[in-house]
C-alpha cells in the first residue's frame, strides 16, 4: 500500500516556496508528486511545479517537472521522476509561481512512496 506524505499543507502562496524536506528511507521507491490547487486569481497566474532532491539536503537539483503549469481554478498536477535516474536522499517540491499579483489559494503538495 502506498505511504501519502503531506510536503505542504493547504495553504496561499503568492511568490516562490519550497516544501518541507522528506528525509527517504532505504529502499524507497520512486516516489509521484501530488499539486492541487483550489483557486488562482491575477493577471495570468501560473503556478510550476517541480520536484527537488539532494544528497545533503544543502544542494539541490531538480529531479522531475510537472508537463504543465497550473493556471486555472481547480488545477492539479500529478508527476513523478524518471524512475532510471538515481534519487537523492532528500526531497521537497518547489512552486514557481509568475503573473501579476498571482496568488493560488488551497495549495497542497503530497508525496506519494509506493
Amino acid at each position: 500500500m502506498p505511504e501519502i506524505r503531506t510536503l505542504l499543507e493547504s495553504q496561499t502562496v503568492t511568490a516562490n516556496t519550497s516544501s518541507t524536506v522528506y528525509d527517504r528511507l532505504p529502499g524507497d521507491h520512486a516516489p509521484l508528486v501530488s499539486v492541487t490547487v483550489g483557486v488562482a486569481s491575477g493577471t495570468s497566474p501560473s503556478l510550476t511545479a517541480k520536484l527537488m532532491h539532494s544528497l545533503d539536503g544543502s544542494t539541490w537539483d531538480t529531479l522531475a517537472t510537472a508537463a504543465a503549469a497550473i493556471t486555472t481554478t481547480a488545477g492539479k498536477a500529478i508527476f513523478g521522476p524518471d524512475t532510471t535516474l538515481p534519487i537523492g536522499r532528500f526531497l521537497r517540491v518547489d512552486l514557481e509561481i509568475t503573473g501579476t499579483s498571482p496568488q493560488f489559494t488551497l495549495v497542497e503538495a503530497k508525496l506519494q512512496l509506493n
